[in-house]
Parts: structure tokens; sequence; C-alpha cells
């Protein structure tokens, strides 16, 4: 120990650490700041002098030391742990004027007191070492056993004290009892602590026969039983607490076989004997030196904790055992240096320096390539299944993605899970930072993953929509339309009165409604009291975490958001009993049109006013209504393609797959085209009827029904564009025992569908039933149909040369031009129904030939921010003070820095936060208290 008085030492425990403080809360401040009343700001700048002034003098003096090459004196020592203790009672008592009880707690109000206890115990425990060290100068002449004696005498004072003392002076004044209790507290803490470590110490560097002899006593009980009964106390198969015992992985996770071999192996390497023979002690240095890392995890995971020693040894049976690795630590860099110093006769300095530190970032560097392999999987999985386009050839390991999928399922934690830890301490946030972006795979999207790559059974995911609370009603509109000459669009302002229900309490609105091709939404507004708040634009996840939060506080957010490519969410909220509240948005559009909106029309623009045809913009184009009524109606033929369950799950059944295929294709009539067959595995195969698709099916290998790929695949093929065409229907074909995989829905083919927006399952029974290919998929519109003979749609430009097939409707529709990249509507002007038009076509465009990875979806995103207009990727929000919209900024920025296949929350519904460190430290001392209590009657 006596290389911790080393000056350099304080920037490592103290400086650093308080750096890193001092950042986060600053972070936290300029987050805050908005909501803080003056007297609030008075006091963080108070708090930040205090904080200035204990950095640069602990920094000042470290370095005058150096400089003269002095080592820590002792009064500098004790001068630095009374302000450390002082300085974090001081920051811990007057928490409530730092982050007050009006700040919620999505805006990280409970964060400063956990930074607090992280960043401030290290001073403290270097502050233990260092007097441990100075207070043992004669240490092979001091006796041993007084140290233990003192140790366990001072748990037995504080129950005395608690059971007797506190009713004592139950009578003196509440707040000069408290701090009496807190100082005596802290002082009996640091004392059992100090008595404990020396004993160790002690113990660890005696050299006399007697003791190397009998070292083997202690040190099995100190480096194998402890720690090993230590993680299996706090995994749940030990509760020495009974009934005042918190439960299983009380602090954190750590499960894993790995963690109790290197405990043992750790513990076995301090047991072996010390021979004089350089090679067995060079294999022990290195072999320490590894394993010191792991040490080191434990000592830095437990030493928030070290304040709650004294009341886990008394309340909780085994709590002794929460100790172990402020114990241990010592004792393995005394063995460690005992080690280098018998080596460094043969080796050189430099050279085992050297390897210890290579030795030392083995696990470290073992844990994070372990990790990057987990990344690599996972972006495997990830952009096969959401960006095919970026997939290439490469195929995924279901072993892999299965460890990987077990590991963030146990990374995340499960929520109503009331324990102190969830995940694994330090390692759980390096895995998210480094694997998920700091973001998280939702359970939803697990499930989707092991069904398509593992086979695994699971639930329909079709996404999980937020129930709105309470009624609220549509009960005025206003529209203010105008024609913009410049544009030849119009812009339509619609202004919408809501009123709720006045029997019931906080009240939210809800509503969808589709736009029609070619109406884009430009701006949005709601009233915040009397404020006219205009929403901003940003990315839409970030802003649906947003929402959600906010609304969890009761506070005033309205959000207005794509749900698939022409269907728009709309939310406000809250609503008291009977509130009337305003809100709007504008809308640009080239024709005039009526929009249905939550049970009533918006009658937008004026027919025959101003008469417009179609228009391109890059490489999308724009058929109007009146232009495509005009088109040539051509009558094609239907053909079928079927998608067939390839997934092998139920290899018994095949034959009825076979048998039910071969049936309905010999119904068809005489004329119709021949079938195609499609095997919709993992990955799909692609064959013609008269193929021997039959064989093809049995050597398909075992996974998932992965029906959505395929018919992605079937729908972006172009059309035929003969003057006879031939308009495919797809027909599932599932096995009885599997269903396929359809998550989300194929809205963004809807303009390039001239049969219509409707597919098909093949029952066991030979019916057809219909479902949508834009509204949830994997729900049955209707039962027992039949296949139209014929499909009439209309031929563009011509029938003659036809290059698009557009459906018979009587609404405009938006075309790609073929062979051509739609651009971003980079030059265009912003708030302009070019520019909408622009990055519409990017994004169908992106959609259909699946380039939905982080590059094209970034471009979507910000080239909705320049022309500020609402696309599917981004959303508008009104939030109601510059704390909201700060926490927007921030966690905007960090999702734009993450694959868009991964999520910010579950689902887009109201969820309880986890409770945190600071929160699982409270609880345990209500259990302390309630314990207490118990014992005193």
């Amino acid at each position: 120990m006596n290389t911790l008085i080393n000056p350099r030492w304080l920037f490592a425990v103290h400086t650093f650490p308080l750096l890193v403080f001092s950042w986060l809360a600053y972070r936290q401040y300029t987050l805050i700041e908005s909501l803080l009343e003056p007297e609030y700001k008075a006091f963080w700048l108070t708090f930040a002098i205090i904080t200035g002034f204990f950095l640069a003098g602990v920094l000042g003096a470290g370095v005058w030391l150096d400089t003269v090459r002095k080592r820590v004196p002792v009064a500098l020592l004790a001068g630095l742990f009374i302000t450390t203790v002082g300085y974090l009672y001081f920051g811990i008592n007057h928490l409530s004027q730092l982050v007050p009880w009006n700040i919620p707690r999505w805006l990280g109000g409970e964060d400063l007191a956990l930074y607090f206890l992280t960043f401030g115990m290290p001073t403290l425990g270097y502050c233990l070492l260092g007097a441990v060290h100075y207070a043992t100068p004669d240490a092979e002449q001091r006796k041993i056993w007084p140290n233990f004696v003192a140790a366990f005498v001072i748990p037995l004072a504080v129950y005395l004290v608690s059971m007797i003392g506190i009713p004592l002076f139950s009578g003196m004044s509440s707040g000069f009892m408290e701090h009496i209790l807190v100082v005596l507290f802290i002082t009996l803490t640091v004392a059992f602590l100090f008595f404990l470590v020396r004993g160790l110490y002690l113990l660890a560097i005696r050299r006399e026969k007697a003791f190397r002899e009998r070292r083997i006593w202690w040190m099995i009980p100190l480096a194998i039983v402890f720690p090993l009964l230590g993680l299996l106390v706090n995994s749940g198969s030990l509760k020495p607490g009974g009934p005042g015992f918190a439960g299983s992985n009380v602090f954190g996770d750590f499960s894993h076989p790995l963690f109790y071999l290197i405990a043992g192996f750790n513990g076995l390497l301090l047991c072996l004997p010390d021979y004089d023979n350089k090679l067995y002690r060079l294999f022990l240095f290195l072999a320490k030196s590894t394993t010191t890392a792991f040490i080191a995890y434990f000592f830095v995971v437990f030493l928030p904790f070290l304040p709650l020693s004294i009341p886990a040894i008394l309340v909780f049976g085994l709590g002794f055992l929460m100790l172990t690795p402020l114990l241990l630590f010592p004792v393995q860099l005394t063995s460690l240096r005992d080690d280098f110093r018998f080596l460094n006769r043969y080796f050189d300095r430099r050279f085992l320096s050297l390897s210890g530190v290579v030795f030392f970032l083995f696990l470290p560097l073992t844990i994070t390539l372990n990790y990057q392999r987990d990344k690599s999987t996972l972006d495997t999985a990830l952009n096969y299944v959401y960006a095919p386009a970026e997939a290439g050839q490469k195929q995924v390991d279901a072993k892999s993605l299965t460890r990987v999928l077990r590991s963030i399922d146990e990374q995340k934690g499960r929520r109503n899970d009331f324990r102190f830890g969830s995940g694994t301490p330090y390692l759980s946030s390096y895995y998210r930072w480094l694997v998920l972006d700091n973001l998280t795979l939702s359970d939803a999207k697990i499930n989707d993953l092991r069904r398509i790559f593992l086979g695994e059974s699971g639930w329909e995911n079709q996404g999980v929509s937020r129930i709105p609370v309470g009624k609220v009603s549509l009960t005025n509109t206003t529209v203010e339309t105008t024609w913009d000459p410049q544009q030849e669009v119009w812009s339509s302002w619609v202004e919408l009165e809501l009123t709720a229900d006045s029997t019931l309490g906080l009240q939210e609105y809800h509503t969808e409604f589709r736009l029609p091709p070619g109406v884009f939404i430009a701006d949005y507004y709601l009233y915040v009291g009397d404020r006219k708040e205009f929403g901003i634009l940003a990315e839409r996840k970030a802003a649906t975490w947003i929402y959600n939060n906010i609304v969890n506080e009761n506070r005033d957010p309205g959000l207005l958001r794509y749900k698939t490519a022409d269907v728009v969410c709309f939310n406000v909220f809250p609503f008291q009993a009977g509130e009337v509240r305003r809100t709007g948005m504008r809308f640009l559009h080239r024709e005039p049109l009526t929009l249905p909106f939550a049970g009533t029309s918006l009658v937008l623009g004026r027919v025959g006013e101003h008469q417009v045809g179609g228009t391109q913009s890059g490489a999308t184009i724009y058929v109007s209504q009146s232009e495509k009524a005009a088109l040539t109606q051509v009558q094609g033929k239907v053909g079928v393609q079927f998608v067939v369950d390839a997934s092998r799950q139920s290899r018994e059944t095949e034959a009825d797959l076979v048998a039910r295929i071969k049936a309905f294709a010999a119904g068809l009539p005489a004329s119709s085209p021949q079938p195609r067959i499609t095997l919709a595995g993992t990955y799909p195969q692609h064959l013609a009827y008269n193929d021997d698709w039959e064989s093809a099916l049995t050597k398909m290998p075992t996974g998932g029904f992965f029906a959505r790929r395929a018919m992605e695949e079937i729908l972006a093929t172009v059309p035929e564009t003969s003057p006879a065409p031939t308009f495919w229907k797809i027909i599932v074909v599932p096995n009885q025992w599997n269903r396929p995989v359809l998550d989300g829905d194929f809205s963004a083919w809807a303009h390039a569908l001239p049969a219509g927006n409707d597919f098909y399952y093949l029952s066991e029974k030979g019916t057809l039933a219909r479902h949508s290919l834009v509204e949830e998929p994997a729900r049955q519109q209707q039962d027992s149909v039949t296949l139209p003979a014929v499909v009439s749609a209309y031929a563009y430009p011509n029938a003659d040369a036809p290059t698009h097939w557009l459906p018979v409707n009587n609404e405009p529709a938006i075309l790609l031009q073929l062979g051509a990249a739609p651009l971003a509507a980079n030059g265009l002007p912003a708030k302009t129904w070019a520019a909408g038009l622009a990055l519409y076509g990017q994004y169908l465009h992106h959609q259909r030939t699946g380039q939905t990875g982080y590059r094209p979806w970034l471009a979507e995103v910000r080239g909705s921010f320049r022309a500020a207009l609402l696309m599917p990727t981004t959303a508008f929000l009104v939030v109601e003070n510059d704390a909201q919209k700060e926490a927007l900024r921030r966690k905007q920025a960090e999702t734009l820095d993450a694959d868009p296949a991964l999520d910010l929350e579950e689902a887009d519904i109201r969820s309880m936060s986890e409770p945190g460190l600071f929160w699982g430290m409270a609880i345990l001392l209500l259990l302390l208290g309630w314990q207490r209590r118990k014992l005193s009657f």
C-alpha cells in the first residue's frame, strides 16, 4: 500500500472522478435550468463554487507534492477525508435544493444522488487505505487480534446505540438529533472499516514462519469461501436474512458461471505457497494480474455500499459478505507486489510492468471482444429483417443469435422486478453502449427474431398502441384554405376544438386518419394555456419517447406522427374534466379533397377554381386525379403466387401443404397463368410451379416462417408491362401449427398495387380468407372468398407502352420512375409541396428496395428537417417548457447515432421506470428501519 501515497493517485481517485461528476452535474443543471426558481439557481451556483474550490485545492496540492517529489502527508489525507465526507453530506442533505421535487423523474431527478455516491466513495476508500498505511509503520511488530476485536465490537456498539441511546434522546430536537446520529454513524463506520482492513493488511504482510504456515487458515475463508458464498447469497441460492432479506440479485446479476469460476480460481492463486522458483512465480504473477481486474471490478461495484456495511451486518445474517471485495483488494495488491519484487531479481522491471498491464487487460478485452461478436451477430440479424439491402449473402448463426438474445434479455432487466440492481453493474451499461448504442431491443422484436431465425413459437406482433385515457371528442373544426400560385398547391389550415368528458379526470385525445397520395403536413400547433405553441419537428422515436414520458407526468404534450406510410396518429394530453382545448395543423395538397377525420369530413381546397395536372419532383411522379381518370383501363388475368410455410417445424404436415396447393391449383380456370411458388423459410426461395418445388421444400433448412420477407420480394418485382398483363395475387399457405411472421405492414406498396390491397390465406379446408396488405396483415378481414376472374387497372402513360399499372379508384397516384432512385429534396425550398413529393418518393423507394438501414434512414430524417415537413420517419411534438425541449434534443441526438432497428422503449405505451441504485438503497434503508423497529418490540 506504500504506492498509494504517491500524489499521482490523487488524480486517479479524486480529481478524475470529481471532474466526471462535475460534467454530469452540469448536464443535469442545463437540462432542468428552465424549471428552477431563482433561489435554486443561486444554490446551484454556490454548489458549483464549492465543487470548484474542492477540486482545485486537491489538484493543486497533488501537483505541488508531485513536483517536489513528496508523498501525500497524513494531514492532507485526514483533511481530504473530512472534506469529502462534509462535501457528500452537504450535497445529499441539500439534494432537494439541487433537484426540487417538482422536477419529473424522467428528467433525471434521482441521478444526482447516484453520482454523489459513485464518484465520492473512491476518495473515501483511498483515504481509508492511506490511513491504514500510516497507522501501521511497524507492521511486523503490530498485534493483529486487537483490530479484529475492535471490528467486532463496533457493530455491537451500533446495535446498542440504536436500541438504548436513541430512545433516551428521543425528546431532543429532531434536527439536532439527526445530525448527531449521522456524525456518529459515519464515525463508527469508518472506524469499523479501518480496523477490519488494518487487521487483514497485517495478516497479509507478516513474514514470520508461524504466520506463513497458518496463512492458509484465514486465506481460504477470505479468498475462496467468502467470495463464493457472497455470490450464492446475492443470487438468492441462500437467503440468510429471513423476512428482511431483499431478494435475489440484490446487488446485480452475477449468476453467470464465469463469476464463480474466476472467483474460485483467484482464491486458489492467493492460497498457493510462495515458492522461490522464478517460472512458478511468473505464472502466479501473470495469473493474479489477470484476476486482479476481476477483484478491482467488484471493489468498484461495492464501494458505494460501504456506508451501509454495519446496518447490513446487523440486519442480514451474512451481510458482512458485501465487505469481501474491500477486504480482498488490499490482500490481492499485496500478494501481487510480493510476486513483482521477487521476480524483479530475475526479469527486467519494464518487462514485468508491461506483462502485468497486458494480463490485467485480458478480461476487459475478452469481454469487449465478446460484446463485439454479439454486436456483429445482432447487426446481421437486424439488417436481414429490417434493412435487407444491407444484409448481403451473410446468414445468421442460430446458436450465436440465441446467446445474443438471451444476453440482451438479461441485460435489460424485467419490469416490476424491484431489486436494487438490474442487470450486471457497469457491464450491462457497457453492453448497452457497445451492442445496443445505448438503446434497447423491444420484446416484440426479440419475439420476431426468435420466430424468424430460430423457428420458435411466439405471438403475432402487430404493434401495441397506447390506449387513450378517458373520452375526448372533436366538437368543432375550422378550415382556412388559400391557393399558392407559385407552388400551384393549396395550403389548408385546420383548427380543431377538442372537448373532454365532463365526468372523468385527466383524459387524452387520440385519433388516426389516412392521408391521400400527395398530401403533406407542414405545420402543427397546440394551445398550452393561452400560449400558441408550434410543434417541433423531431425524429419519430425520440419524439414518441418524450411524449410518453411527459404523459406519465401529466403535463402538456401533443404528438403528430405517421403510423404507416399513409396513416397518421394524433395525440393530445391532458384534458381536465369538461376542458376545451384548441389545436391545428396545415396541409399542403395539389388538388381539392375531402379528408375523413375523426368522424367528420374536412373539405380542403375549392373544387373548380384551379385546374392542375400531374408533375414530377426528381424521380417521383405525381399523377393527378383527373389525369388518372383519363388513362385507359386494361383488364388483366389474375395469377396466383403461393407463399408456402417452409420452416420445417412440423414435417408430418408438409404432405398436407402440398395437397392443399395442388388441389387449389387444379381448381383454377384453364386460362389462368401458371402459378408461382415461394418457399418461405427464414430465407425465401422463389420457384416456378413446374419446378420440383416439392423436393425443394423437403430440403429447406429448419427455421421460421418469414412470410413478410417473401412477400416483400414478390411485391418488389417490376410489374409486367405487356398490353395483356397478369396481376398476381398472393396466397399464404400456413402450416396449421405455425403462424407466419407478418409484423408491420406493406403500406409503402399501396400506390403500386393495381390488383388491390388484398392477399389471402389458404385454409386447411381449401378455402380462402381475405387479408389486407396495408392494415394489420395478420388479421383476417373476410372468410370464404373467391379470387376475382380479372382485374382492371389504368395503363400509365398509355395502353400501348405502359410502364406502370395504377389501381382503379378516385385518388391521385404517386409513382417512382423505373430505373431511377429518387433524390432527396436538396435545394428545394422548405415547406414546399415539391420538397414533400421528393422526400416521400425517396421514402417509398427505400422501403420497396429494402434500403432501410442507418444511412438511408438518416437521409430521410435530415431531409424532413431541411424541408420542415412531416414524413414517416419524423414527428411533430409540442412541449411546454425548455427542459422538455432540451430533453428532446438530447434524446434525438442519441437516437440519430444508433441503428434505426433498435428501440427507445418496449412499445408505444406508458411504462413504469425501474428503480435505480439510489432508490434501491432507499428501499434498503427502509427495510433496515423496519427491522430495527421489529427488534425493539
